[in-house]
């Protein structure tokens, strides 16, 4: 029988250290969502409550506005990740 090695990376907690850095102000929030700390490149996803992604960008500045007006009002989940590595999650609540 031959056998080959395999490899599983599963990523299950971000970066605990660089999840600190990173601040998002005001929350709750009316739309704009400011997000400081972020690596210049960090991948922004936010998701809506349905679990649909609403934006999906890359970090070019620090901070960082998020615009969210078009949103209904609840919750939505802002994963950041940078070079493939999960860095945070975050809830924000919309007004």
């Amino acid at each position: 029988k031959n056998r080959l090695p395999a490899t599983l990376d599963i990523r299950t907690s971000a970066d605990k250290t660089l999840e600190k850095k990173v601040q998002f102000y005001p929350n709750p929030t009316g739309g704009r969502v400011n997000v400081a700390g972020l690596a210049r490149g960090t991948r922004v996803q936010v998701f809506n409550q349905k679990g649909a992604i609403v934006k999906d960008m890359k970090s070019t500045t620090s901070p960082e506005i998020i615009n969210l007006n078009n949103q209904p009002p609840g919750v939505c989940l802002f994963v950041l990740s940078l070079n493939d590595k999960l860095v945070g999650r975050h809830k924000i609540v919309l007004k």
